[in-house]
Protein backbone atom coordinates (compact mmCIF):
# COMPACT_ATOMS: atom_id res chain seq x y z
CA UNK A 1 0.00 0.00 0.00
CA UNK A 2 1.34 3.43 -0.91
CA UNK A 3 0.77 6.02 1.80
CA UNK A 4 2.30 9.12 0.24
CA UNK A 5 4.46 10.21 -2.66
CA UNK A 6 4.81 6.65 -3.91
CA UNK A 7 6.81 5.57 -0.83
CA UNK A 8 5.71 2.13 0.38
CA UNK A 9 5.39 2.31 4.18
CA UNK A 10 2.96 -0.55 4.70
CA UNK A 11 3.45 -3.91 6.33
CA UNK A 12 5.56 -5.30 9.12
CA UNK A 13 8.93 -4.66 7.48
CA UNK A 14 8.19 -0.98 6.94
CA UNK A 15 6.98 -0.57 10.50
CA UNK A 16 10.01 -2.37 11.87
CA UNK A 17 12.37 -0.22 9.79
CA UNK A 18 10.81 2.97 11.05
CA UNK A 19 10.91 1.66 14.61
CA UNK A 20 14.70 1.23 14.30
CA UNK A 21 15.00 4.82 13.07
CA UNK A 22 12.75 5.93 15.91
CA UNK A 23 15.03 4.34 18.49
CA UNK A 24 18.10 5.99 16.95
CA UNK A 25 16.37 9.36 17.15
CA UNK A 26 15.26 8.72 20.72
CA UNK A 27 18.67 7.70 22.03
CA UNK A 28 20.11 10.99 20.84
CA UNK A 29 17.13 12.85 22.15
CA UNK A 30 17.29 11.52 25.70
CA UNK A 31 21.02 12.22 25.86
CA UNK A 32 20.36 15.84 24.96
CA UNK A 33 17.06 16.50 26.74
CA UNK A 34 17.07 17.43 30.41
CA UNK A 35 13.82 19.39 30.78
CA UNK A 36 10.39 19.35 29.24
CA UNK A 37 9.97 21.28 26.03
CA UNK A 38 7.42 24.07 25.89
CA UNK A 39 6.78 24.50 22.15
CA UNK A 40 3.79 26.81 22.56
CA UNK A 41 6.06 29.51 23.96
CA UNK A 42 8.03 29.52 20.70
CA UNK A 43 4.97 29.69 18.41
CA UNK A 44 3.85 33.03 16.97
CA UNK A 45 0.81 34.54 18.63
CA UNK A 46 -2.10 33.88 16.28
CA UNK A 47 -5.84 33.35 16.53
CA UNK A 48 -5.21 29.60 16.51
CA UNK A 49 -2.48 29.52 19.18
CA UNK A 50 -4.63 31.74 21.42
CA UNK A 51 -7.14 28.88 21.60
CA UNK A 52 -4.54 26.32 22.64
CA UNK A 53 -4.41 25.27 26.30
CA UNK A 54 -1.18 25.31 28.32
CA UNK A 55 0.63 22.10 29.14
CA UNK A 56 -1.22 20.24 31.88
CA UNK A 57 -4.58 21.88 31.25
CA UNK A 58 -7.52 19.59 31.88
CA UNK A 59 -11.20 19.63 31.00
CA UNK A 60 -13.70 17.29 32.68
CA UNK A 61 -17.31 16.79 31.77
CA UNK A 62 -20.10 14.45 32.77
CA UNK A 63 -23.08 13.60 30.59
CA UNK A 64 -25.47 11.30 32.45
CA UNK A 65 -23.20 8.49 33.72
CA UNK A 66 -20.38 9.06 31.24
CA UNK A 67 -17.35 11.05 32.39
CA UNK A 68 -14.80 12.34 29.89
CA UNK A 69 -11.43 13.72 30.98
CA UNK A 70 -9.27 15.62 28.45
CA UNK A 71 -5.64 16.17 29.43
CA UNK A 72 -3.42 18.30 27.21
CA UNK A 73 0.33 17.85 26.80
CA UNK A 74 2.69 20.13 24.85
CA UNK A 75 6.02 18.81 23.62
CA UNK A 76 8.31 18.59 20.65
CA UNK A 77 8.15 15.48 18.50
CA UNK A 78 11.01 13.45 19.97
CA UNK A 79 9.91 13.54 23.63
CA UNK A 80 6.32 12.99 22.56
CA UNK A 81 7.24 9.78 20.76
CA UNK A 82 9.54 8.62 23.56
CA UNK A 83 6.57 8.46 25.91
CA UNK A 84 4.63 6.42 23.38
CA UNK A 85 2.68 4.71 22.21
CA UNK A 86 5.35 4.09 19.61
CA UNK A 87 2.84 4.56 16.80
CA UNK A 88 3.28 8.30 17.41
CA UNK A 89 6.34 7.95 15.18
CA UNK A 90 3.84 8.20 12.32
CA UNK A 91 2.71 11.65 13.48
CA UNK A 92 4.46 13.26 10.51
CA UNK A 93 4.37 12.27 6.88
CA UNK A 94 8.12 13.00 6.85
CA UNK A 95 9.66 11.37 9.99
CA UNK A 96 12.90 13.29 9.51
CA UNK A 97 11.09 16.46 10.61
CA UNK A 98 9.90 14.88 13.87
CA UNK A 99 12.48 16.47 16.19
CA UNK A 100 11.87 19.99 14.91
CA UNK A 101 8.08 19.75 15.10
CA UNK A 102 5.80 20.73 17.98
CA UNK A 103 2.68 18.90 19.06
CA UNK A 104 -0.32 19.26 21.31
CA UNK A 105 -1.38 15.82 22.51
CA UNK A 106 -4.95 15.31 23.64
CA UNK A 107 -5.14 12.39 26.07
CA UNK A 108 -8.82 11.54 26.41
CA UNK A 109 -10.16 9.15 29.04
CA UNK A 110 -13.78 8.02 29.11
CA UNK A 111 -15.41 6.27 32.07
CA UNK A 112 -18.74 4.61 31.34
CA UNK A 113 -20.42 1.91 33.38
CA UNK A 114 -17.16 0.98 35.09
CA UNK A 115 -15.35 0.61 31.75
CA UNK A 116 -12.39 2.88 31.00
CA UNK A 117 -11.14 3.67 27.49
CA UNK A 118 -8.18 5.81 26.48
CA UNK A 119 -7.22 7.55 23.26
CA UNK A 120 -4.46 9.89 22.11
CA UNK A 121 -4.80 12.51 19.39
CA UNK A 122 -1.66 14.18 18.08
CA UNK A 123 -2.18 17.74 16.82
CA UNK A 124 0.75 19.24 14.92
CA UNK A 125 1.39 22.93 15.63
CA UNK A 126 2.79 24.81 12.65
CA UNK A 127 2.89 28.05 10.71
CA UNK A 128 -0.34 27.14 8.89
CA UNK A 129 -2.29 26.39 12.07
CA UNK A 130 -3.24 23.27 14.00
CA UNK A 131 -3.43 19.98 12.10
CA UNK A 132 -4.70 16.58 13.22
CA UNK A 133 -2.00 13.99 12.53
CA UNK A 134 -2.93 10.82 14.42
CA UNK A 135 -5.67 9.13 16.38
CA UNK A 136 -4.47 6.24 18.56
CA UNK A 137 -6.70 3.94 20.63
CA UNK A 138 -4.96 0.89 22.04
CA UNK A 139 -3.13 -0.83 19.18
CA UNK A 140 -5.37 0.76 16.55
CA UNK A 141 -4.22 3.92 14.83
CA UNK A 142 -5.40 6.27 12.11
CA UNK A 143 -2.86 8.40 10.25
CA UNK A 144 -4.17 11.38 8.25
CA UNK A 145 -2.17 12.22 5.10
CA UNK A 146 -2.02 15.12 4.63
CA UNK A 147 -3.05 16.10 8.15
CA UNK A 148 -6.40 17.95 7.99
CA UNK A 149 -6.53 21.52 9.25
CA UNK A 150 -8.32 21.71 12.60
CA UNK A 151 -7.69 25.42 13.24
CA UNK A 152 -6.25 27.72 10.57
CA UNK A 153 -3.81 30.36 11.75
CA UNK A 154 -6.29 33.22 11.29
CA UNK A 155 -9.36 31.32 12.46
CA UNK A 156 -12.29 33.62 13.25
CA UNK A 157 -16.08 33.57 13.18
CA UNK A 158 -17.26 33.20 9.59
CA UNK A 159 -14.14 31.38 8.38
CA UNK A 160 -14.39 28.04 6.59
CA UNK A 161 -11.79 25.58 5.30
CA UNK A 162 -11.46 22.15 3.75
CA UNK A 163 -8.97 19.27 3.60
CA UNK A 164 -8.85 15.96 1.78
CA UNK A 165 -6.47 13.04 1.50
CA UNK A 166 -6.07 9.50 2.82
CA UNK A 167 -6.63 7.84 6.16
CA UNK A 168 -4.17 5.01 6.75
CA UNK A 169 -5.14 2.46 9.38
CA UNK A 170 -2.69 0.41 11.44
CA UNK A 171 -2.96 -2.43 13.91
CA UNK A 172 0.21 -2.01 15.94
CA UNK A 173 2.81 -1.35 13.25
CA UNK A 174 1.03 -3.35 10.55
CA UNK A 175 -0.84 -1.36 7.91
CA UNK A 176 -4.32 -2.80 7.44
CA UNK A 177 -6.01 -0.40 5.05
CA UNK A 178 -6.28 3.02 3.45
CA UNK A 179 -9.36 5.10 2.63
CA UNK A 180 -9.91 8.58 1.21
CA UNK A 181 -11.16 11.28 3.54
CA UNK A 182 -12.87 14.61 3.02
CA UNK A 183 -12.98 17.16 5.82
CA UNK A 184 -14.73 20.54 5.91
CA UNK A 185 -15.16 22.92 8.82
CA UNK A 186 -16.39 26.38 9.73
CA UNK A 187 -16.14 28.71 12.72
CA UNK A 188 -18.97 30.63 14.33
CA UNK A 189 -19.75 32.63 17.44
CA UNK A 190 -21.02 30.16 20.10
CA UNK A 191 -24.72 30.13 20.88
CA UNK A 192 -23.75 29.85 24.55
CA UNK A 193 -23.55 33.48 25.68
CA UNK A 194 -20.89 32.79 28.32
CA UNK A 195 -18.66 31.11 25.77
CA UNK A 196 -19.26 33.92 23.30
CA UNK A 197 -18.28 36.50 25.92
CA UNK A 198 -15.04 34.58 26.58
CA UNK A 199 -14.02 34.77 22.92
CA UNK A 200 -14.68 31.11 22.19
CA UNK A 201 -15.49 29.68 18.78
CA UNK A 202 -17.83 26.88 17.75
CA UNK A 203 -16.03 24.71 15.18
CA UNK A 204 -18.53 22.70 13.15
CA UNK A 205 -17.04 20.01 10.97
CA UNK A 206 -18.19 17.40 8.49
CA UNK A 207 -15.93 14.39 8.12
CA UNK A 208 -16.36 11.59 5.60
CA UNK A 209 -14.02 8.59 5.53
CA UNK A 210 -14.30 6.05 2.70
CA UNK A 211 -17.86 4.99 1.94
CA UNK A 212 -19.14 5.68 5.45
CA UNK A 213 -21.82 8.27 6.09
CA UNK A 214 -20.60 11.76 6.88
CA UNK A 215 -19.99 12.50 10.56
CA UNK A 216 -21.15 15.95 11.67
CA UNK A 217 -20.00 17.42 14.98
CA UNK A 218 -19.44 20.72 16.76
CA UNK A 219 -16.71 21.49 19.27
CA UNK A 220 -16.31 24.66 21.30
CA UNK A 221 -12.74 25.98 21.50
CA UNK A 222 -12.00 28.62 24.12
CA UNK A 223 -8.86 30.76 24.59
CA UNK A 224 -6.33 28.96 26.77
CA UNK A 225 -8.62 25.96 27.26
CA UNK A 226 -8.86 24.05 24.01
CA UNK A 227 -12.04 22.00 23.59
CA UNK A 228 -14.43 22.67 26.47
CA UNK A 229 -17.47 20.92 27.83
CA UNK A 230 -20.80 21.92 26.36
CA UNK A 231 -24.22 20.72 25.36
CA UNK A 232 -27.43 19.73 27.17
CA UNK A 233 -26.98 17.74 30.35
CA UNK A 234 -23.26 18.46 30.59
CA UNK A 235 -21.66 19.18 33.94
CA UNK A 236 -18.19 20.70 33.69
CA UNK A 237 -15.37 20.05 36.15
CA UNK A 238 -17.05 16.92 37.45
CA UNK A 239 -14.85 15.54 40.25
CA UNK A 240 -13.87 11.99 41.11
CA UNK A 241 -14.82 9.87 38.08
CA UNK A 242 -13.94 6.75 40.08
CA UNK A 243 -13.42 5.83 43.73
CA UNK A 244 -9.99 4.18 43.96
CA UNK A 245 -9.17 2.09 47.00
CA UNK A 246 -6.37 3.36 49.23
CA UNK A 247 -4.85 -0.04 49.81
CA UNK A 248 -4.74 -2.69 52.50
CA UNK A 249 -1.90 -3.73 54.82
CA UNK A 250 0.74 -5.79 53.07
CA UNK A 251 0.42 -9.55 53.35
CA UNK A 252 3.84 -10.97 52.50
CA UNK A 253 4.74 -14.65 52.47
CA UNK A 254 8.18 -14.63 50.79
CA UNK A 255 8.73 -18.35 51.41
CA UNK A 256 6.06 -19.05 48.79
CA UNK A 257 6.93 -16.29 46.31
CA UNK A 258 7.81 -17.23 42.74
CA UNK A 259 9.42 -14.88 40.23
CA UNK A 260 7.50 -13.79 37.16
CA UNK A 261 9.53 -11.95 34.51
CA UNK A 262 7.94 -9.56 32.01
CA UNK A 263 9.89 -8.11 29.08
CA UNK A 264 9.35 -4.34 28.87
CA UNK A 265 11.14 -4.23 25.50
CA UNK A 266 8.20 -5.58 23.52
CA UNK A 267 7.30 -2.07 22.40
CA UNK A 268 10.41 -0.09 23.35
CA UNK A 269 11.11 2.16 25.03
CA UNK A 270 9.11 2.14 28.25
CA UNK A 271 11.24 2.70 31.31
CA UNK A 272 14.60 4.14 30.36
CA UNK A 273 13.34 7.75 30.21
CA UNK A 274 12.45 7.60 33.90
CA UNK A 275 14.36 9.61 36.48
CA UNK A 276 12.22 8.63 39.50
CA UNK A 277 11.76 5.22 41.11
CA UNK A 278 8.87 3.25 39.65
CA UNK A 279 5.81 2.59 41.79
CA UNK A 280 2.85 0.29 41.33
CA UNK A 281 0.46 -2.29 42.64
CA UNK A 282 -0.04 -6.02 42.24
CA UNK A 283 -1.89 -5.19 39.02
CA UNK A 284 0.23 -2.51 37.33
CA UNK A 285 3.66 -0.93 36.94
CA UNK A 286 3.70 2.89 37.00
CA UNK A 287 6.50 4.96 35.47
CA UNK A 288 7.03 8.72 35.69
CA UNK A 289 8.36 9.60 32.23
CA UNK A 290 11.16 12.15 32.42
CA UNK A 291 11.06 14.03 29.13
CA UNK A 292 7.30 14.37 28.70
CA UNK A 293 5.95 14.43 32.26
CA UNK A 294 3.60 11.54 31.47
CA UNK A 295 2.48 8.75 33.74
CA UNK A 296 2.87 5.41 31.98
CA UNK A 297 0.71 2.70 33.54
CA UNK A 298 1.29 -0.85 32.31
CA UNK A 299 -1.14 -3.52 33.59
CA UNK A 300 1.02 -6.42 34.76
CA UNK A 301 3.97 -4.75 33.06
CA UNK A 302 2.37 -5.39 29.64
CA UNK A 303 3.60 -2.39 27.65
CA UNK A 304 1.25 -3.19 24.76
CA UNK A 305 -1.64 -2.33 27.07
CA UNK A 306 0.04 0.68 28.72
CA UNK A 307 -2.02 3.84 29.10
CA UNK A 308 -0.85 7.40 29.59
CA UNK A 309 -1.92 10.27 31.80
CA UNK A 310 -0.44 13.77 31.97
CA UNK A 311 -0.36 15.56 35.35
CA UNK A 312 1.22 18.65 33.70
CA UNK A 313 4.77 19.98 33.81
CA UNK A 314 7.59 17.76 35.02
CA UNK A 315 6.89 15.05 37.60
CA UNK A 316 9.13 15.80 40.60
CA UNK A 317 7.86 13.11 43.01
CA UNK A 318 5.54 10.12 42.86
CA UNK A 319 3.88 7.71 45.28
CA UNK A 320 1.10 5.13 45.10
CA UNK A 321 -1.42 4.24 47.80
CA UNK A 322 -3.49 1.24 46.84
CA UNK A 323 -5.12 2.17 43.54
CA UNK A 324 -4.30 5.88 43.87
CA UNK A 325 -1.19 7.31 42.14
CA UNK A 326 -0.16 10.76 43.38
CA UNK A 327 2.39 13.03 41.70
CA UNK A 328 3.96 16.36 42.64
CA UNK A 329 4.77 18.51 39.61
CA UNK A 330 6.91 21.46 38.57
CA UNK A 331 3.71 23.52 38.39
CA UNK A 332 3.51 23.37 42.21
CA UNK A 333 0.56 21.02 42.04
CA UNK A 334 -0.34 17.63 43.48
CA UNK A 335 -2.27 15.49 41.00
CA UNK A 336 -4.01 12.16 41.61
CA UNK A 337 -4.95 9.46 39.08
CA UNK A 338 -6.26 5.99 39.70
CA UNK A 339 -4.31 2.90 38.64
CA UNK A 340 -6.27 2.82 35.35
CA UNK A 341 -5.03 6.30 34.40
CA UNK A 342 -8.25 8.14 35.27
CA UNK A 343 -7.67 11.64 36.70
CA UNK A 344 -9.17 12.11 40.18
CA UNK A 345 -8.19 15.54 41.48
CA UNK A 346 -5.61 18.32 41.50
CA UNK A 347 -4.53 20.64 44.31
CA UNK A 348 -2.21 23.63 44.29
CA UNK A 349 0.76 24.16 46.61
CA UNK A 350 2.64 27.27 47.68
CA UNK A 351 5.90 25.89 46.28
CA UNK A 352 7.07 22.83 44.36
CA UNK A 353 7.51 19.57 46.26
CA UNK A 354 10.32 17.12 45.51
CA UNK A 355 9.67 14.67 48.35
CA UNK A 356 7.18 11.85 47.71
CA UNK A 357 3.75 12.39 49.27
CA UNK A 358 2.65 10.25 52.21
CA UNK A 359 -0.70 8.77 53.20
CA UNK A 360 -1.66 9.64 56.77
CA UNK A 361 -5.07 8.68 58.16
CA UNK A 362 -6.82 8.92 54.78
CA UNK A 363 -5.04 12.11 53.80
CA UNK A 364 -2.28 12.77 51.29
CA UNK A 365 0.39 14.78 53.10
CA UNK A 366 3.01 16.64 51.10
CA UNK A 367 5.87 18.94 52.13
CA UNK A 368 6.96 21.64 49.68
CA UNK A 369 10.30 23.38 49.25
CA UNK A 370 9.39 26.33 51.48
CA UNK A 371 8.66 24.35 54.63
CA UNK A 372 4.90 24.12 54.13
CA UNK A 373 3.21 20.83 55.02
CA UNK A 374 -0.24 20.30 53.49
CA UNK A 375 -2.82 17.58 54.05
CA UNK A 376 -5.33 16.80 51.28
CA UNK A 377 -8.33 14.52 51.44
CA UNK A 378 -7.12 11.44 49.54
CA UNK A 379 -10.45 10.92 47.81
CA UNK A 380 -11.33 14.50 46.83
CA UNK A 381 -8.08 16.48 46.95
CA UNK A 382 -9.70 19.09 49.19
CA UNK A 383 -7.30 20.82 51.55
CA UNK A 384 -7.79 19.66 55.14
CA UNK A 385 -5.01 21.71 56.70
CA UNK A 386 -1.70 23.39 55.92
CA UNK A 387 1.03 24.56 58.26
CA UNK A 388 4.29 26.42 57.73
CA UNK A 389 7.42 25.27 59.57
CA UNK A 390 10.41 27.42 60.48
CA UNK A 391 12.84 25.20 58.57
CA UNK A 392 12.73 23.28 55.33
CA UNK A 393 11.56 19.67 55.36
CA UNK A 394 14.25 17.09 54.53
CA UNK A 395 12.36 13.80 54.64
CA UNK A 396 9.08 12.42 53.37
CA UNK A 397 6.38 12.89 56.03
CA UNK A 398 5.53 9.75 57.98
CA UNK A 399 2.14 8.86 59.43
CA UNK A 400 1.88 7.77 63.05
CA UNK A 401 -1.78 7.11 63.71
CA UNK A 402 -3.51 10.43 63.07
CA UNK A 403 -0.29 12.41 63.61
CA UNK A 404 2.39 13.30 61.07
CA UNK A 405 6.15 13.14 61.62
CA UNK A 406 8.26 15.68 59.74
CA UNK A 407 12.04 16.12 59.82
CA UNK A 408 13.61 19.53 59.18
CA UNK A 409 16.98 21.03 58.26
CA UNK A 410 17.26 22.23 61.86
CA UNK A 411 17.74 18.62 63.06
CA UNK A 412 14.27 18.58 64.55
CA UNK A 413 11.39 16.11 64.45
CA UNK A 414 8.12 18.05 64.30
CA UNK A 415 5.03 16.12 65.39
CA UNK A 416 1.81 17.49 63.85
CA UNK A 417 -1.60 16.52 65.20
CA UNK A 418 -4.63 15.60 63.10
CA UNK A 419 -5.41 19.30 62.53
CA UNK A 420 -1.87 20.13 61.40
CA UNK A 421 -0.93 21.89 64.63
CA UNK A 422 2.49 21.34 66.17
CA UNK A 423 1.92 18.93 69.03
CA UNK A 424 5.60 18.60 69.93
CA UNK A 425 9.12 19.13 68.62
CA UNK A 426 12.07 16.87 69.36
CA UNK A 427 15.66 18.12 69.12
CA UNK A 428 17.67 15.36 67.45
CA UNK A 429 21.38 14.59 67.72
CA UNK A 430 21.80 15.10 64.00
CA UNK A 431 19.63 15.63 60.94
CA UNK A 432 17.41 12.64 60.36
CA UNK A 433 17.70 10.48 57.25
CA UNK A 434 14.57 8.44 57.99
CA UNK A 435 11.66 8.16 60.43
CA UNK A 436 9.33 5.38 61.44
CA UNK A 437 6.31 5.07 63.71
CA UNK A 438 6.40 2.49 66.47
CA UNK A 439 3.97 1.23 69.08
CA UNK A 440 2.34 3.52 71.64
CA UNK A 441 2.68 6.47 69.26
CA UNK A 442 6.46 6.57 69.67
CA UNK A 443 8.70 7.58 66.79
CA UNK A 444 12.16 6.47 65.69
CA UNK A 445 14.73 8.59 63.92
CA UNK A 446 17.87 7.45 62.08
CA UNK A 447 20.33 10.25 61.45
CA UNK A 448 23.86 10.31 60.12
CA UNK A 449 25.24 8.67 63.26
CA UNK A 450 22.44 8.29 65.79
CA UNK A 451 19.35 6.13 66.22
CA UNK A 452 16.81 7.74 68.56
CA UNK A 453 13.53 6.71 70.18
CA UNK A 454 11.11 9.61 70.76
CA UNK A 455 8.02 9.85 72.94
CA UNK A 456 4.76 11.37 71.62
CA UNK A 457 5.51 14.56 73.59
CA UNK A 458 8.85 15.02 71.79
CA UNK A 459 11.06 13.71 74.58
CA UNK A 460 14.05 11.75 73.31
CA UNK A 461 13.90 8.58 75.39
CA UNK A 462 16.96 6.71 74.10
CA UNK A 463 19.91 7.58 71.87
CA UNK A 464 22.20 4.96 70.37
CA UNK A 465 25.25 5.55 68.21
CA UNK A 466 25.16 3.69 64.91
CA UNK A 467 28.10 2.47 62.85
CA UNK A 468 26.27 2.96 59.56
CA UNK A 469 25.94 6.22 57.66
CA UNK A 470 23.35 7.27 55.09
CA UNK A 471 20.42 5.18 56.26
CA UNK A 472 17.95 4.79 53.39
CA UNK A 473 15.29 2.77 55.19
CA UNK A 474 13.97 2.51 58.76
CA UNK A 475 11.06 0.42 59.94
CA UNK A 476 9.71 -0.24 63.41
CA UNK A 477 8.20 -3.69 63.88
CA UNK A 478 6.75 -5.12 67.09
CA UNK A 479 9.80 -5.41 69.34
CA UNK A 480 12.37 -4.69 66.63
CA UNK A 481 13.62 -1.59 64.79
CA UNK A 482 15.42 -2.29 61.51
CA UNK A 483 17.72 0.09 59.63
CA UNK A 484 19.16 -0.38 56.16
CA UNK A 485 22.11 1.33 54.51
CA UNK A 486 24.24 0.52 51.50
CA UNK A 487 26.58 -1.43 53.79
CA UNK A 488 24.35 -3.34 56.20
CA UNK A 489 20.93 -4.27 57.51
CA UNK A 490 20.82 -3.94 61.30
CA UNK A 491 18.16 -4.74 63.90
CA UNK A 492 17.78 -3.12 67.33
CA UNK A 493 15.58 -3.71 70.36
CA UNK A 494 12.69 -1.24 70.06
CA UNK A 495 12.97 -0.16 73.73
CA UNK A 496 16.68 -0.09 74.54
CA UNK A 497 17.98 0.29 70.96
CA UNK A 498 20.57 -2.36 71.78
CA UNK A 499 21.80 -4.03 68.61
CA UNK A 500 20.30 -7.50 68.04
CA UNK A 501 21.93 -8.53 64.77
CA UNK A 502 23.63 -7.16 61.68
CA UNK A 503 23.97 -8.45 58.10
CA UNK A 504 26.77 -6.89 56.07
CA UNK A 505 26.54 -6.57 52.29
CA UNK A 506 26.20 -4.23 49.32
CA UNK A 507 22.52 -3.41 49.47
CA UNK A 508 20.97 -1.13 46.89
CA UNK A 509 17.45 -1.04 48.28
CA UNK A 510 15.21 -2.66 50.87
CA UNK A 511 11.49 -2.99 51.46
CA UNK A 512 9.97 -3.89 54.82
CA UNK A 513 6.46 -4.97 55.80
CA UNK A 514 4.54 -7.74 57.55
CA UNK A 515 7.51 -9.01 59.62
CA UNK A 516 9.62 -9.40 56.46
CA UNK A 517 12.68 -7.63 55.10
CA UNK A 518 13.38 -7.77 51.36
CA UNK A 519 16.77 -6.57 50.10
CA UNK A 520 18.62 -6.52 46.80
CA UNK A 521 22.38 -6.74 46.28
CA UNK A 522 24.51 -7.20 43.17
CA UNK A 523 23.63 -10.87 42.73
CA UNK A 524 20.25 -11.61 44.26
CA UNK A 525 17.09 -10.56 46.03
CA UNK A 526 16.86 -12.00 49.54
CA UNK A 527 14.15 -12.21 52.17
CA UNK A 528 14.91 -12.09 55.91
CA UNK A 529 12.77 -12.57 58.97
CA UNK A 530 13.01 -10.31 62.02
CA UNK A 531 15.72 -12.51 63.53
CA UNK A 532 17.93 -11.86 60.52
CA UNK A 533 17.52 -15.36 59.11
CA UNK A 534 17.34 -15.78 55.37
CA UNK A 535 14.03 -17.40 54.47
CA UNK A 536 14.24 -17.16 50.66
CA UNK A 537 16.38 -15.75 47.86
CA UNK A 538 16.24 -15.36 44.10
CA UNK A 539 19.06 -14.68 41.61
CA UNK A 540 18.91 -11.16 40.17
CA UNK A 541 21.30 -8.95 38.26
CA UNK A 542 19.07 -5.88 38.53
CA UNK A 543 21.80 -4.11 40.55
CA UNK A 544 24.75 -5.21 38.46
CA UNK A 545 27.45 -2.63 37.68
CA UNK A 546 26.19 -0.48 40.53
CA UNK A 547 22.85 0.21 38.88
CA UNK A 548 20.55 1.96 41.36
CA UNK A 549 17.97 -0.80 41.61
CA UNK A 550 14.69 0.03 43.28
CA UNK A 551 12.25 -2.39 44.89
CA UNK A 552 8.56 -1.74 44.26
CA UNK A 553 6.54 -2.97 47.27
CA UNK A 554 2.95 -4.04 46.65
CA UNK A 555 0.24 -5.60 48.78
CA UNK A 556 1.37 -9.18 48.15
CA UNK A 557 5.01 -8.89 47.06
CA UNK A 558 7.66 -6.76 45.39
CA UNK A 559 8.75 -5.89 41.86
CA UNK A 560 11.97 -4.62 40.31
CA UNK A 561 13.06 -3.33 36.90
CA UNK A 562 16.52 -4.43 35.71
CA UNK A 563 18.80 -2.41 33.37
CA UNK A 564 17.87 -4.70 30.46
CA UNK A 565 14.21 -3.70 30.97
CA UNK A 566 13.18 -7.02 32.49
CA UNK A 567 10.45 -6.47 35.07
CA UNK A 568 10.48 -9.14 37.78
CA UNK A 569 7.55 -9.61 40.13
CA UNK A 570 7.85 -11.71 43.28
CA UNK A 571 4.56 -12.68 44.87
Amino acid sequence: MTLDGGRDRAGRSAGAGMLVLALVVLVGLVAATAVLARPKDALPRTNATALLPPDGHREVERVDDVVTVREYALSSGGPMMSSGPMQLFFALDDPEKLLESSFLRLLETTVSGGEVTHSVTALELGANGVRRSLDVAGQRMRQWVPAPLVLPTDVAAGASWRSSGSVNEFDGFEAVGSMPYDFSASAAVPTDTAHAADGCLDITRTERVGDADANNSTETWCPGRGVVAGGPGTVADSPNPTDPGLGVPASWKPQSWAPEVVDLNKTPPMVWASALPQVGTDEALVVAHRTTGDLLIAPGGDVDRAVRAHPGGAILAIASFGDLVVTATSRATVVAHDIRGVWQWEAGLTDVATLPPALVDGRVVVADGSGNVTALDARTGERVWSTSLADQVVSTPVGCGATTLVGTTGAELVILDEAGQERATASLSDRSEAFSCGGRGEAYSAGLSWLERIAPDGTVLVRRHMHDAIIHDLHAFDGVVVTASGRAITAYDDQTLERLWRLDGDFFDTAMADASIIAIDTERILALDLQGREVASWPSDAARDGFGAHLIPTATGVGIVAPDQQYTRLR
